[in-house]
């Protein structure tokens, strides 16, 4: 996946570890929900089972009468026959490890509410637990988090891509279903071996078959070119695509080649513009000095250098319009990156953009 863009800039684009798992945690039938959230933490209960302990049936997990004992401290509910409580103490004990040794700072976190209507992701911060309680929850260990997207509506996600909410366990490691998280979390990623591009169709009316089949050829038309324009031997020949196109849907391109994604997910924030400096981001016009090998540089001199990739570009612009394609949110974030190593402070909002805007038109005149 090797590139030639700046790699100042690329080094903020979402990055996942073929090392990082992803978890769903429940909260107590949501009870919990929003003091995790509000809190930047998930808990466990079964507080009568000590760290100390856990870290001795931790580092001596053969030893079946301390796993025994331990297990019997559990509190059960009183409604319980023995068979019942067995298997409850003995699950409970390994949902405690699970969550002690096997959630580790990089991991994925999901918590649903009552009923799962709302989900909240996060990146998990350190490995170790930390002890503490207090009125709101009196589970003692914890682990802390950074919410990277809170409530989000499931109902507003394909059915497919949150199968993982079925899994009632307290613990769930759900890493099989990492694709279909990234494809909720980013609009484009890497992980070691690929680049992910994720575009969002949000058009609810029927699509054309035949329409769809020319968006589709002329997004990969574009992909190799933008690659072999690149670098002239970087053709992917295991580019691929997922559909999951319900109207509203998604698009997911996989590559081993991130450039031509990049360029492409670049297409759905730029609307037009020469190219030469002059950009519409964020809907406003901004002039900029186009620094070298940035992604406003490699569209810029590729759209310059024949006339039909400047028409396939107009063209992908048009298919994007008309399938009503979400801009990508990370591909933004770096050209917003971009324009601030050029401007020298952060680019917020539209005010910002305005200001630069008139700071550069002040200066070439």
């Amino acid at each position: 996946m090797d590139t030639n863009l700046d790699k100042e800039i690329l080094k903020d684009l979402p990055f996942i570890s073929k090392r990082t798992k992803y978890w769903l945690i429940r909260t107590n039938s949501g009870y919990y929900y929003d003091y995790f959230v509000r809190n930047n933490c998930i808990a466990i209960g079964w507080n009568e089972i000590s760290i100390y302990e856990l870290n001795q049936l931790h580092q001596d997990s053969n030893n079946k009468e301390l796993k025994r004992k331990l297990a019997c401290k559990i509190n059960y509910p009183a409604h319980y026959n023995e068979r019942s409580r067995n298997t409850y103490r003995n699950r409970s004990l390994k949902q405690l490890l699970k969550f002690a040794y096997e959630i580790k700072k990089g991991d994925i976190v999901i918590i649903p509410n009552n009923g799962s209507f709302y989900l909240s992701v996060g990146v998990v911060e350190e490995t170790p637990i930390v002890l503490k309680s207090d009125q709101e929850c009196d589970y003692e260990k914890r682990k802390s988090i950074r919410w990277i997207k809170k409530d989000m509506i499931r109902a507003s996600y394909d059915y497919s891509v949150c199968k993982f909410i079925h899994s009632h366990q307290t613990v769930n490691n759900i890493t099989e279903y990492s694709e279909k998280i990234n494809s909720i979390l980013y609009d484009f990623y890497f992980n070691e071996s690929k680049a992910y591009l994720v575009l969002r169709v949000k058009k609810k009316s029927d699509i054309s078959a035949v329409e769809m089949s020319d968006f589709y050829s002329n997004m990969v038309e574009f992909i190799q070119d933008f690659n072999l324009f690149e670098d002239p031997n970087g053709k992917d020949d295991n580019l691929t695509v997922k559909f999951q196109l319900q109207s509203p849907g998604t698009i997911i391109f996989a590559s081993i080649i991130a450039v031509g994604l990049i360029g492409l997910g670049a297409a759905t924030v730029l609307a037009g513009g020469d190219f030469s400096g002059k950009f519409k981001v964020l809907g406003a016009d901004v002039n900029l000095k186009i620094k070298p090998n940035s992604l406003l540089d490699k569209i810029a001199q590729y759209k310059m250098s024949k006339v039909e990739r400047a028409e396939r570009i107009v063209e992908l612009q048009k298919q994007m319009k008309h399938f009503e394609i979400d801009p990508s949110k990370d591909i933004r974030k770096l050209i917003k990156a971009e324009a601030k190593s050029v401007v020298g402070k952060p680019i917020n909002g539209l005010k910002d953009l305005f200001e630069i805007n008139n700071a550069n038109n002040e200066t070439n005149n």
